[in-house]
Formats: C-alpha cells, sequence, structure tokens
C-alpha cells in the first residue's frame, strides 16, 4: 500500500494498519454481542415477554431431541423479538468513520 500524496493525513504506519484492522474486527463483533446483551437485558425486565418466548421456544423441543432448523424459522415470536432488539439498540449507528478529500470522486 501506498500513499501518493504527503499531505495526507494518514500513513501507511503499521501500527495505523494494525489499529484499523483491530476496528473492524471489533466493529464486527462488538455490534453483535452489544445488540445480543441489550435484547437479553430486555427479556429479563419483562417477564410477561420472556415466558411467552420460552414457551415458543420450547414447545417444539418438548416434542423431538433437539430443535431443527425448519422448526427455528417456524419461531415467529423469537423472530419478532430479535428484529426489535436489532431495531431498538441498532449499534450500527455508533461506528463513525470518515472519507479525505482525495477518496470523494
Amino acid at each position: 500500500m501506498r500513499l501518493e500524496r504527503s499531505d495526507c493525513p494518514f500513513t501507511n504506519h503499521p501500527d495505523f494498519i494494525t489499529a484499523q484492522v483491530a476496528t473492524f474486527l471489533l466493529a464486527g463483533f462488538e455490534t453483535s454481542f452489544a445488540v445480543l446483551a441489550l435484547t437479553l437485558y430486555e427479556l429479563a425486565k419483562q417477564a410477561d415477554i420472556q415466558q411467552r418466548l420460552r414457551r415458543e421456544i420450547n414447545e417444539p423441543v418438548h416434542q423431538n431431541t433437539s430443535l431443527t432448523y425448519d422448526q427455528l424459522q417456524q419461531l415467529c415470536y423469537l423472530h419478532q423479538v430479535v428484529c426489535e432488539g436489532l431495531r431498538t439498540y441498532s449499534s450500527a449507528a455508533f461506528i463513525n468513520r470518515g472519507c479525505i478529500p482525495s477518496q470523494i470522486p
């Protein structure tokens, strides 16, 4: 990687590149974990929703020894809970990126 412009605020220093890679990795892992943790927190606060979700998940589990992919796809309330968690706690809003003028066409 070579940067042509000398007035560019970024460098190709190994520390800079390492920091960028770490940022991308953390952004990928942290967003998933944060949404999951906050959704579980909401379930802990709202016992009625948690109980309804447990009933829906336990229904097919009691019928079989394990939950199949097709059964998982039919768990509508689980899908609603996950979608609400993603809507409420969208962590993509926290990723702040910018570009330098030379990157704008």
